[in-house]
């Protein structure tokens, strides 16, 4: 009754013998591959790279009022609210445990997800995220040197 859908990557070998599948990426269709998603993941390894990278996919798959898995890298802990909008899972049995909890439960599934759909509303839509932006260009710009050429 699972079935994992990578969106825009070929299924890693690793997960050869699960139920996967990979779907070609593109704008046109983004919006209903997530729609279709009950749970969206995103696991990463804990590198430099990754700390660095946004949560992006969480916010996108978030905002369609979707759970998430998340390893707790980077500014996916800041997003995902262990038990509330998501699951951070960093060890295979906390993955499994995350994953089987969703996989049974439609009402935890709703209720995470519109829990992450108001994460999104309130932290990451655009009228709460442009004000914010303003500011702190305002600040940078303030600061700047007013003398030409490198700073």
């Amino acid at each position: 009754r699972i079935k994992l859908s990578v969106v825009g990557a070929p299924v890693p070998p690793q997960w050869s013998g699960l139920p996967a599948e990979s779907r070609p990426w593109s704008e046109a269709s983004e919006l209903g591959e997530i729609d279709a998603f009950d749970v969206g993941i995103m696991p990463l390894p804990d590198t430099p790279w990754e700390r660095g990278k946004c949560a992006y996919k969480l916010i996108q798959v978030m905002a369609a009022g979707k759970p998430v898995v998340a390893s707790p890298v980077g500014a996916n802990c800041q997003v995902v609210r262990h038990g509330i909008n998501g699951y951070l899972a960093d060890s295979t049995d906390e993955w499994i445990a995350a994953l089987t909890a969703l996989a049974g439960d439609t009402d935890a599934r709703r209720r995470m997800g519109a829990a992450a759909r108001r994460t999104v509303e309130d932290a990451y839509a655009l009228d709460r995220i442009v004000p914010r932006l303003a500011t702190v260009l305002t600040e940078a710009a303030r600061r700047a040197p007013s003398s030409p050429g490198p700073a």
